[in-house]
């Protein structure tokens, strides 16, 4: 019999065949799970939301811990908060996906739920960091911190009446016409 491979042969088939359905039977699965009806299809585009957030969310945290602002600290501790429920809402949605192809339909609610819970924390979070975090410097306030002071242009602890004084000195200095010494 093993001599003619119809028991090899056999089993290999079986195995075949086992492995065409289940694979069949899982992509059908997983189509159904990730486009199946509008909630699915919801929780795929946030799904991906959450992948694209995953990466900002480290930019974020990379660049604060880079950053020269004043208020440093806040600035990371926020970002790294953000990162961290970032992670656990995409972990919490993939595994939402990942117990509906399996069948599991109870954990897929709760991670839903656990999701939507953890995305709003996040807004909050956002929102009070937006109202009551640091500031960044305007375009102009970067201009005259960085350019300006290193002329000795801007003085931020000046009196106004001093600086418009200095400000109608140098324009009384540029309305002057140019002097050119005549050469022979």
């Amino acid at each position: 019999m093993w001599t003619k491979g119809r028991i090899y042969h056999n089993a290999l088939r079986w195995f075949s065949d086992a492995l065409q359905g289940l694979g069949s039977n899982l992509r059908r699965r997983t189509t159904n799970a990730m486009i199946g009806s509008v909630g699915n299809l919801v929780r795929t585009v946030c799904i991906i939301g959450c992948i694209f957030e995953l990466y900002t969310s480290f930019w974020e945290l990379h660049s604060a811990c880079y950053s020269t602002i004043p208020d440093q600290f806040v600035r990371i501790a926020y970002a790294g908060f953000k990162f961290a429920l970032t992670c656990i809402e995409t972990a919490a949605i993939g595994l939402g996906i990942g117990a509906e192809i399996l069948g599991h339909v109870t954990l897929a609610a709760v991670c839903g739920y656990v999701g939507i819970a953890i995305a709003l924390v996040g807004i909050v979070a956002g929102i009070a960091y937006i109202t009551w975090g640091p500031q960044p410097d305007t375009p102009v306030e970067k201009f005259l911190n960085d350019h300006l002071r290193d002329i000795g242009g801007y003085l931020p602890e000046a009196e106004p009446e001093p600086v418009k004084e200095w400000l109608e000195d140098l324009w009384k200095e540029l309305k002057k016409p140019a002097q050119f010494p005549l050469g022979n």
